[in-house]
Protein backbone atom coordinates (compact mmCIF):
# COMPACT_ATOMS: atom_id res chain seq x y z
CA UNK A 1 0.00 0.00 0.00
CA UNK A 2 2.78 2.42 0.92
CA UNK A 3 4.65 1.68 -2.33
CA UNK A 4 1.64 2.52 -4.51
CA UNK A 5 1.14 5.80 -2.62
CA UNK A 6 4.78 6.67 -3.31
CA UNK A 7 4.31 5.87 -7.03
CA UNK A 8 1.22 8.11 -7.19
CA UNK A 9 3.14 10.87 -5.36
CA UNK A 10 6.05 10.81 -7.80
CA UNK A 11 3.70 10.58 -10.79
CA UNK A 12 1.95 13.77 -9.62
CA UNK A 13 5.32 15.51 -9.27
CA UNK A 14 6.30 14.50 -12.81
CA UNK A 15 2.93 15.62 -14.21
CA UNK A 16 3.22 18.94 -12.37
CA UNK A 17 6.76 19.42 -13.74
CA UNK A 18 5.45 18.66 -17.23
CA UNK A 19 2.68 21.27 -16.93
CA UNK A 20 5.14 23.90 -15.66
CA UNK A 21 7.59 23.10 -18.47
CA UNK A 22 4.83 23.41 -21.08
CA UNK A 23 3.78 26.83 -19.77
CA UNK A 24 7.35 28.12 -19.46
CA UNK A 25 8.30 27.20 -23.02
CA UNK A 26 7.02 28.78 -26.24
CA UNK A 27 4.20 26.44 -27.15
CA UNK A 28 5.16 23.95 -29.86
CA UNK A 29 2.96 20.90 -30.38
CA UNK A 30 5.88 18.74 -31.49
CA UNK A 31 7.94 19.51 -28.37
CA UNK A 32 4.87 19.13 -26.17
CA UNK A 33 3.92 15.74 -27.57
CA UNK A 34 7.51 14.50 -27.35
CA UNK A 35 7.74 15.57 -23.71
CA UNK A 36 4.38 13.95 -22.96
CA UNK A 37 5.52 10.63 -24.46
CA UNK A 38 8.76 10.85 -22.45
CA UNK A 39 6.87 11.52 -19.21
CA UNK A 40 4.47 8.61 -19.79
CA UNK A 41 7.39 6.31 -20.63
CA UNK A 42 9.28 7.43 -17.52
CA UNK A 43 6.28 6.79 -15.25
CA UNK A 44 5.67 3.34 -16.75
CA UNK A 45 9.32 2.35 -16.35
CA UNK A 46 9.35 3.69 -12.78
CA UNK A 47 6.25 1.68 -11.87
CA UNK A 48 7.68 -1.47 -13.50
CA UNK A 49 11.03 -1.14 -11.71
CA UNK A 50 9.29 -0.51 -8.39
CA UNK A 51 7.16 -3.63 -8.80
CA UNK A 52 10.23 -5.68 -9.73
CA UNK A 53 12.11 -4.46 -6.64
CA UNK A 54 9.27 -5.10 -4.21
CA UNK A 55 8.40 -8.63 -5.41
Amino acid sequence: MRQSIKIIYWSLIVIAWFIVAIHSLPYDILIASTMLVFVIFFVLVFVWVSERLTT
